[in-house]
């Protein structure tokens, strides 16, 4: 009777599906920290910019709760 395969071996299964979450996990932790670092390149380079879009972003959502009238 042949060994037990890379499928049916529970071991080597968890094995692979941890090395799988921890490949997937790295990968999206590395395409975060590229983003970070891309905004803050932004809003180093433009700062009057971020201010006044983080503005705008701010007034439009306060106008979005305020128009609910919870």
């Amino acid at each position: 009777m042949a060994g037990p395969t890379t499928s049916s071996n529970p071991k080597s299964a968890a094995r692979d599906a941890s090395a799988r979450w921890e490949n997937g996990y790295k990968e999206v932790q590395n395409r975060a920290r590229q983003a970070v670092d891309s905004s803050t390149d932004f809003v180093n380079e433009h700062p009057v910019s971020s201010v006044l879009g983080a503005c705008a972003v701010g007034f439009v959502a306060g106008m979005l709760l305020r128009s609910r009238r919870w």
